[in-house]
């Protein structure tokens, strides 16, 4: 999907641009023609009085040349509605092109179509056999084709925030996308520069994760009221792991916008495909004032889990397979809160840290570890959890939304009181040990 927002959120400037400079020649011709007209129907007045002594001579005043405004800004609107009538009629497929070279220049990204077609009073595009590239990028690579995308832009909402797409109809999509960055286990309690562990705040199952620094913003917002994309085959590359092939059958969700992307996919949407031939179900319906949402995936292999999950201690899954289902719901409002119910059933499932890990990652995840290990029949964890919708505003995953974060602290809580063991005192020993370790740096830093 952050794909789809870096060239929606380009794409939309220019038809922005024209529809501000539109507008703005519109509204100045029509001030002036009113002036115009007030002016003239105030001298055709005068005209009928009788005529009275003239006054002795003074200095004309100035005024401001209305007439001359009216008619520049009603000359100007006229050329640019018979601009877009030609480039609409007879310049529809080289604009298109011409724009699209402008969003390569801008983002590095290439972009091709076999044929462009739609109208621009209509707000309606249609691209085919559309390719888009990009390499050598430090974090992503990709080459997609797509075999048709159709969309339908609202032309009144080209001047507000944000623009409103009605539809948006994607066909056949195929290729390969390549994740380069380098990530070891992700550790939300390393130590700040102030010595103090990271661990977050909560309140029983609830977990308030900061958003991280980095964003998935478009250059201009936008809201898709109905999005479908179908026949998806995509190869997803991870460093030098082997390849998960991603296959989507259908993905349709309502609404879907730009600032929150992750959530709108994972909790507004219909999904139905698979990851390596095993089957994966999104399934949302309207319930009273809000959604309830199901996810579904069985019989994973949790080696794959472990090495694209980067978080202590799904990273450190080293065979076995996994269910997963999830459940939520969630109200309307300006911050939804989301409760989510999972179940986790790990079948055969050996649990190993490896070499690199932190001793701080060791110490927090070693009782769901030891838990899991210890059990010679299938582990079946359920555990509840609460986030906010907020959490995911121009996020680019469920990772930096910080869902792993929170689904790692319930799964902490809920072993601690199966175990018998107080989870204040896990954190208590985790966050010891960070100090510990601290401390040893600093010394050490202090003797060289």
């Amino acid at each position: 999907m952050e794909l789809l927002i870096i060239l929606l959120g380009e794409f939309l400037l220019f038809p922005v641009f024209a529809a501000i400079g539109a507008l703005v020649n519109l509204v100045a011709g029509v001030l002036g023609l009113t002036f115009e007209l007030t002016l003239f129907a105030a001298s055709s007045a005068d005209k009928k009085k009788p005529e009275k002594p003239a006054p002795a001579a003074v200095s004309p005043k100035r005024k401001f040349p209305f007439k001359v405004v009216a008619r520049i800004a009603a000359a100007s609107f006229l050329i640019a509605f018979v601009f877009l009538l030609a480039v609409n009629t007879f310049l529809f497929e080289p604009t298109a092109r011409f724009i699209a070279s402008k969003v390569e220049d801008k983002t590095k990204i290439d972009i091709s179509f076999s044929s462009a077609s739609g109208d621009i009073f209509s707000g309606t595009l249609k691209l085919e056999e559309l390719q888009v590239q990009r390499e050598n990028h430090e974090r992503l690579d990709f080459d997609i084709l797509v075999q048709s995308a159709r969309l339908n832009i609202d032309v009144f909402s080209l001047l507000s925030n944000p623009i409103v797409i009605e539809t948006l109809a994607v066909e056949g999509v195929k290729g390969a996308l390549r994740d380069k960055t380098h990530q070891n286990d992700a550790d939300p309690n390393t130590p700040d520069d102030d010595g103090k562990s990271n661990i977050a705040q909560n309140d029983g199952n609830r977990t308030e994760n900061a958003l991280p620094p980095k964003k998935l913003e478009a250059n201009k917002a936008f809201v898709i009221n109905d999005l479908a994309i179908n026949d998806v085959e995509l190869d997803l590359y991870k460093n030098d792991i082997e390849p998960l092939s991603l296959a989507l059958n259908h993905i349709q969700s309502d609404p879907f916008r730009s600032q929150y992307a992750v959530f709108d996919t994972f909790f507004r949407s219909n999904i139905d495909g698979s990851l390596n031939s095993h089957k994966v179900i999104i399934s949302t319906e309207e319930i009273d004032g809000g959604r309830k949402t199901k996810w579904k995936l069985d019989n994973f292999p949790v080696d794959l889990v472990g090495k694209y999950v980067r978080k202590a201690p799904f990273s450190w899954f080293r065979s076995g397979t996994i269910d997963v289902s999830v459940e939520d719901e969630w109200q309307y409002g300006e911050t939804a809160e989301i409760a989510m119910d999972w179940n986790m059933q790990l079948k055969g499932v050996v649990v190993e840290a490896p070499n690199s890990a932190s001793l701080v990652s060791k110490a927090l995840a070693y009782p769901i570890a030891n838990y899991i290990n210890e059990r010679e029949d299938d582990v079946d964890l359920r555990f509840s959890l609460v986030m906010n919708e907020k959490q995911f505003e121009n996020t680019s995953s469920l990772d930096a939304a910080g869902l792993w974060d929170s689904a790692i602290n319930a799964l902490s809580k809920k072993i601690a009181d199966v175990a018998g063991t107080k989870k204040e005192t896990i954190k208590q020993g985790v966050e010891s040990g960070v100090q510990r370790f601290k401390n040893f740096l600093d010394k050490k830093g202090n003797k060289e």
